[in-house]
């Protein structure tokens, strides 16, 4: 059961759809093939690196359908999990993390459970995180 599977998507006339950028498939496979993988970043996103947050500080990370992750700095790019409405990250673990980017992925060096390395995790890898909101504390606390 060698061969090439080749899946084509449906695909209006460009007259019929004022918003498409391509012709066809095959415009669009060229127009994949020729784009560049790199470019700049618009400045207009928020950056934050891990090294600028104070030891304490609460860290609420939105992310997909009003979730959100709370984190507290512990110094040196290591953040423990407040709280998590993520199975895989679990309160109480220890993650490394060094760049937080609004509208990227989360992007966690390793995750610390119970004194194991569980290694490194990607959170919300297709939207990116929403937003971020530096506390003094945790709300409610």
């Amino acid at each position: 059961m060698g061969g090439k599977l080749t899946i084509r998507a449906a695909f209006y006339h460009r007259s019929q759809c004022l918003n498409c950028k391509f012709l066809d498939w095959d415009d669009l496979q060229i127009n994949l093939e020729s784009e560049d993988d790199s470019h700049f970043l618009d400045n207009d996103l928020y950056l934050l690196r891990s090294t600028t947050i104070e030891a304490g500080k609460i860290l609420e990370i939105g992310y997909a359908n009003s979730r959100k992750l709370e984190l507290r700095c512990m110094g040196n790019s290591r953040f423990k999990v407040v709280k998590s409405q993520k199975r895989e990250i679990r309160k109480n673990d220890t993650l490394e993390i060094f760049l937080f980017w609004e509208k990227f992925p989360l992007y966690v060096s390793s995750v610390i459970r119970n004194g194991e390395n569980l290694g490194g995790f990607i959170l919300e890898k297709k939207k990116g995180i929403s937003y971020i909101i530096i506390k003094d504390r945790i709300d409610g606390r």
